[in-house]
């Protein structure tokens, strides 16, 4: 019991350090390699803060491991009983865990107009001049300029 106990907590510090990422680098797609992409700079006229939905893996991962715990922990019907409630628990924590603080940012562009996206990650400040990286319509990155 305790060998599968600690299996499981050592299989869970791993996804979760699997999870973490350095913030001064920036993570491509490896089909990112030979696109050619635009760009635009601006300077950020508004901030808003939001906050992004999971997009359902933290709940999936949470209803996972609280299923797995609670069979583990207990035996018998108290198991099963213990696997559903684990269950719940779990989506429900990783639904909350799944989500993430952004940013808003308007942006007057320096050629004239303006353009609104999202970013997370990054903590930008009014007044900044930024670069917005852009494949087509959708924003790959945005960076302090």
């Amino acid at each position: 019991m305790k060998k599968l106990t600690n299996l499981f907590l050592t299989m869970m510090v791993l996804v979760l350090a699997g999870c973490a990422n350095n913030n001064d680098v920036v993570e491509v797609d490896s089909n990112a390699v030979g696109r050619l992409q635009t760009y635009k700079t601006g300077v950020i006229s508004s901030i808003k803060h939001v906050v992004i939905k999971d997009d359902g893996d933290g709940s999936t991962i949470g209803m996972i491991s609280g299923a797995v715990l609670g069979a583990v922990l207990f035996k018998g019907s108290a198991g099963a009983v213990a696997a559903v409630a684990g269950g719940v628990a779990g989506h429900y924590a990783g639904k909350d865990l799944g989500k993430s603080n952004g940013q808003e940012l308007t942006v007057a562009l320096d050629g004239g107009g303006s353009v609104v996206t999202i970013t997370k990650g990054h903590k930008f400040e009014d007044g900044q001049h930024v670069r917005i990286v852009m494949e087509g319509n959708k924003v790959t990155e945005v960076d302090h300029n």
